[in-house]
Order: C-alpha cells, then structure tokens, then sequence
C-alpha cells in the first residue's frame, strides 16, 4: 500500500488507485481505468509560437474541443482525427507550431475532474 500526493509515483507504481476526499472514496480502479472512467479525452499538448494565443482557433475547425491551458495545450475527444483540423486552424491563425504530443490525460487531471 502506497499513500501519495504525487500522481505520477501513483500511475507509476500502483496497480490499483483509490482517490479520496473528505474521507470519502471517489473512484477507485487502475490508473487506465480511472483515465477512461472520466471520459477526458486525450490531451494534444502544443509548443506554440507565440505562446499564448489569443482566444480559440477557429470556431469552425474545433467545435469547442479546445481548451487552452497555461501549457500551450488542448484537450481533444478524438485528437487522431481531430488534430489535422486543430493544426490547419491555428496556422491559419498565424501561430507557428513548434511541437506537437498526443498524450492521455495524467492522474492528477483525472482527481481534479472527480473533486470537482
């Protein structure tokens, strides 16, 4: 039994995790499971240039998939399929891209969206 606060040691070294607040369990499972129990979709993260861009990519291309973070990143529901039409939008925007990683979303995303 492992007691943490650092998610990555969780999703690491655990084969189950349970979240809990207030003395109350909030979603229990393997770290793949709880990723998947929240339904966040991928996370497409960004290296972009500027850093910061002003507002969404165009209304059209994304239809409010994205959201911007202080990471340059974007949360996706369907990033392989979406991600050409996120990209041809922000360079459209005039937004040089400079990296670009899909990834799943990381334990400590998955609590906040459970202790909301």
């Amino acid at each position: 039994m492992l007691t943490t606060h650092y998610m990555r040691e969780a999703d690491e070294l655990c084969d189950e995790i349970a979240f809990i607040k207030g003395g109350q369990i909030l979603a229990r499972g393997t770290p793949g499971e709880l990723k998947r129990q929240i339904r966040l979709g991928e996370v497409i993260a960004l290296r972009l240039d500027p850093a910061r861009v002003r507002g969404s990519p165009r209304r059209r291309a994304c239809s409010g998939a994205w959201r911007s973070t202080a990471g340059s990143s974007a949360r996706w529901t369907r990033p392989r399929s979406g991600c050409p039409e996120l990209l041809r939008a922000l360079y459209a925007d005039g937004v040089v891209i400079r990296n670009v990683q899909v990834r799943e979303p990381e334990l400590e995303e998955v609590f906040v969206e459970l202790a909301k």
